[in-house]
């Protein structure tokens, strides 16, 4: 009697370490998919974490039908090309949320060379609605929003209230 208890018991504690093991093993997926990025550029590239973490963003709402923004692209190209390697990144969000077909054929004809998000990012990144585009938000590289642009921007604009914000953070 005294083994099948013992065997009873040892089964018993076997049961118990499986399943701590295996609440572990869930619990360590879900919080390995909180660091997997929801987000992707037109490109297919992911946007998450990894990729913006030290960044200050720039994150610019435009829409195919807003003349400001037309003007301001070749702008944001010039500041995206002059400052992609830096500790910048310059991300567009199409205002209309067009599905990924409509939204390449916008790319294009508005001549975007920077990367322009496939979704809002404004949920995962606390960004207020826009009522007006196009719209600039800036974030700093803790994840901070500190600037909102209202209206057209231009690369030394966008150049000189970074170079302000960067200098207030030290």
């Amino acid at each position: 009697m005294g083994s099948k208890l013992l065997v009873k018991t040892l089964l018993s504690l076997l049961g118990v370490v499986v399943c701590l093991s295996l609440v572990t093993a869930c619990t360590r997926t879900k919080e390995a998919n909180v660091e997997t990025p929801k987000l992707y550029d037109n490109s297919g590239n992911p946007v998450g974490p990894t990729e913006t973490n030290g960044k200050w963003l720039i994150v610019n709402y435009w829409a195919t039908w807003c003349g400001a923004c037309r003007w301001e692209v070749p702008e944001l190209n010039n500041f995206y090309r002059n400052n992609q390697d830096k500790d910048v990144l310059l991300l567009g969000v199409d205002s209309a949320s067009m599905d990924p077909s409509t939204q390449d054929e916008a790319i294009a004809s508005m001549g975007i060379v920077y990367p322009v998000l496939r979704q809002d990012p404004g949920d995962d990144w606390k960004i207020p609605l826009v009522d007006l585009v196009p719209t600039t938000f800036i974030i700093d590289p803790n994840g901070k929003l500190v600037a909102t642009i209202s209206g057209a921007t231009s690369e030394k604009s966008l150049k000189n209230i970074l170079h302000k914000l960067k200098n207030e953070e030290k």
